[in-house]
């Protein structure tokens, strides 16, 4: 099997490389070593443990049934 080198420490495929052998885990090792270290890129985000955390919420759609009904239901002009 042809593994593209770029792609052999690929977080989606890590696992599978490991268990099957394709990459040991001192070879994860040293890659991981090799990475930059970007921790000074990094924001640091205070979180208030007695506030309840705020959620983006998608708009509700409606229900095939109540598409039907007001469908259904003459307008008023």
């Amino acid at each position: 099997m042809h593994i593209d080198e770029n792609k052999k420490f690929d977080r989606r495929t890590l696992e599978r490389n490991l268990r099957e052998g394709i990459i040991s885990a001192e070879e994860w090792k040293k890659y991981l070593e090799t990475l930059p270290d970007v921790s000074d890129h990094a924001d640091l985000v205070m979180v208030d443990e007695g506030q309840k955390e705020e959620t983006t919420k998608e708009p509700e759609t409606k229900s095939e049934e109540s598409v039907e009904k007001e469908e259904a239901a003459p307008e008023n002009e």
